[in-house]
């Protein structure tokens, strides 16, 4: 028999046991359980829209994120849109920058100091250490019997 006819008997059959082994079951039911999470952003006491948040469960080494609408409402997403976020402790992040717009002047690195202007195509519109799960200083439980409603307020300027 040669190689190439013992090739084409044998695809088949292995298409099938790598089919089976490599199934969206097993990898959905081995994922942790997510429980639905909702909340709000104020900023200054004032709902905050168009910001990124996101949560790190450490010991499950899941994060989920969401974006705050026009209220400064979100929902977490982890796996499938809206599905929640993984129970437990959470460490939390919050950002909202501006980008620089096309035609807008570069700030010259040669005269400002990096430390004063980390990335000039970014503006941040909240302080830059919301931004980071180990500089915000926010945290949240989330509970896996819920209601998981959790309201994150940040205050003070956006200093860029």
């Amino acid at each position: 028999m040669s190689p190439r006819v013992a090739l084409l008997l044998v695809s088949p059959a292995l298409a099938v046991l790598f089919a089976g082994g490599c199934s969206s079951d097993k990898w959905v039911s081995e994922r942790p359980k997510v429980v639905p999470v909702h909340g709000r952003v104020l900023y200054n006491n004032q709902p905050l829209a168009g910001a990124h948040v996101t949560f790190m469960n450490a010991a499950a080494n899941r994060s989920a994120y969401g974006e705050t609408d026009e209220d400064g409402h979100f929902t977490l997403t982890t796996f499938q849109l809206n599905d929640g976020a993984v129970p437990g402790e959470h460490q939390v992040s919050v950002s909202k920058v501006q980008l620089r717009r096309k035609g807008e002047p570069e700030v010259d690195r040669t005269t400002t100091p990096a430390s004063s202007t980390p990335d000039p195509g970014r503006r941040w519109l909240i302080p830059q250490h919301y931004g980071d799960v180990s500089t915000s200083g926010l945290t949240a439980h989330v509970d896996e019997k819920g209601p998981n409603e959790i309201v994150l307020q940040l205050k003070g300027p956006a200093k860029n």
